[in-house]
């Protein structure tokens, strides 16, 4: 396991992941404030449902980016 990245290219292409991960956790606290009648077991079930919703989504992004593109040797690409 590499504790340290070899190549700092590959290691910056995660920033805009990070980005969105603080993003999202700006929007908590006002989304629940918005929410109709507001309850903690309302708001768990709506992030557990938002969270399998993303998750769905990013899984069926990649497997049809991994048929179109395949697995030839790729390299990060931030467009």
């Amino acid at each position: 396991m590499n504790q340290f990245p070899t190549d700092w290219f590959k290691a910056i292409s995660v920033v805009p992941n990070v980005i969105l991960a603080v993003g999202y956790q700006m929007n908590f606290f006002p989304v629940y404030k918005g929410m109709k009648n507001a309850t903690d077991r309302k708001f768990r079930l709506s992030t557990l449902s938002a969270v399998l919703f993303v998750i769905a989504a990013y899984t069926l992004v990649g497997i049809l980016g991994y048929n179109l593109v395949g697995g030839a040797n790729l390299s990060a690409n931030f467009l």
